[in-house]
């Protein structure tokens, strides 16, 4: 996983490796990823419930491809870590609508 100050996203697995690597030798902002898991998450991980909706029914979808359905599937994962991680009092709207995907 990689943050990227730039552009506020954070990306999951090769698309990770490739954004670091462009951002720490350019010093500007990578491109998003063009596919439909950033379509339904602009910022990598969902910011709000009806994102991470999306999310959940790409990732239970059979007809997507793999790689992008374990996207998703890291993505909705690593907010989970971050909710479990934080007091209760702290969880957004999304966090509170949060399930375990596994």
């Amino acid at each position: 996983m990689y943050y990227s100050p730039y552009s506020n996203t954070v990306h999951i697995g090769a698309d990770a490796n490739w954004a670091a690597a462009f951002e720490f030798n350019s010093h500007q902002q990578a491109k998003v990823p063009a596919t439909i898991v950033y379509k339904y998450a602009p910022c990598g991980l969902p910011h709000t419930p009806y994102e991470l909706e999306q999310l959940y029914k790409y990732y239970a979808n059979e007809h997507v491809p793999q790689h992008d359905r374990v996207v998703a599937y890291m993505l909705i994962s690593e907010l989970l870590l971050f909710t479990q991680r934080l007091d209760d009092n702290l969880h957004d709207c999304t966090m509170q609508d949060l399930k375990n995907p596994i």
